[in-house]
C-alpha cells in the first residue's frame, strides 16, 4: 500500500493519546512465521533473518527521516494492539535499533539498576500481589502509552498488555507477570521518557 494511503496494519489500537492508528500511521510488515507451541506450552519464535533485520531497520530510519516522526513513535503492533498481536515479538531487536538507527525508546541501565535497588526482593513480593501496587503498575503502563485502564486487580487482557511490555524491553522473559526487573524498567522508562 502507498505510504500516502491508509491501510489496514494495525486494526484496533491505540498508543498514548490517539487511538485507531491506521489513520495515522505507516506500517512494516516483516516477513516471519511468528511463533510455535512446543509440548509443554510454551511460544517458541522464530528468529528474524539479519538480512531483512537490516533492511527493516533502513525503511524505518528512512521513514522516520522522511516524515520528521519522532524516533520514539515507532512501535510494535504488540505495543498498539497488545490485546490482538504479538507481533514482532521478543526476538525483534529493539535494543539494537535503539543503538544503531536511533529509532525507538530503550531505558538507561543505571537508572534501571538503580530502580531494582530502592526495594528488596522480599518486599517487592509482598507488595506485589496489593491492589494498591497493581493499580500503580497499571497507572504507569498507561502513562507510558499502553491502552489499559487501571483496576487494582490483573485480568488475561492487562496481562497481555504487560507481555507486550515485556517483549519490547525484557525479551528474555516476557511472561505476562511483573517482576522486579519488568518494574524496574517501567519506572526508568518513565523517567526518561515522562509525558508532558
Amino acid at each position: 500500500v502507498d505510504e500516502n494511503k491508509r491501510a489496514y496494519h494495525a486494526g484496533i489500537s491505540a498508543w498514548r493519546k490517539d487511538k485507531n492508528l491506521n489513520d495515522t500511521s505507516i506500517g512494516i510488515e516483516i516477513v516471519n512465521t511468528g511463533f510455535t507451541t512446543d509440548a509443554s506450552g510454551t511460544r517458541v519464535f522464530v528468529p528474524y533473518d539479519e538480512v531483512q533485520l537490516k533492511k527493516v531497520a533502513a525503511l524505518a530510519k528512512d521513514i522516520v527521516n522522511r516524515y520528521q516522526i519522532p524516533p520514539t513513535n515507532v512501535l510494535g503492533h504488540s505495543d498498539v494492539a497488545p490485546t490482538r498481536k504479538q507481533d514482532p515479538g521478543p526476538l525483534f531487536p529493539w535494543k539494537r535499533l535503539y543503538d544503531e538507527y536511533q529509532i525507538g525508546m530503550w531505558y538507561d541501565v543505571a537508572t534501571m539498576m538503580s530502580f531494582m535497588t530502592t526495594t528488596t526482593p522480599e518486599a517487592f513480593m509482598a507488595a506485589q500481589n496489593s491492589s494498591s501496587f497493581i493499580m500503580q503498575v497499571q497507572a504507569m503502563l498507561q502513562q507510558f502509552g499502553y491502552d489499559i485502564t487501571p483496576t487494582g486487580t490483573w485480568n488475561s487482557e492487562n496481562r497481555k498488555v504487560v507481555e507486550a511490555f515485556q517483549y519490547h524491553f525484557r525479551p528474555q522473559k516476557a511472561d505476562g507477570t511483573v517482576d522486579m526487573e519488568t518494574w524496574a524498567i517501567l519506572q526508568a522508562l518513565i523517567q526518561k521518557y515522562p509525558q508532558k
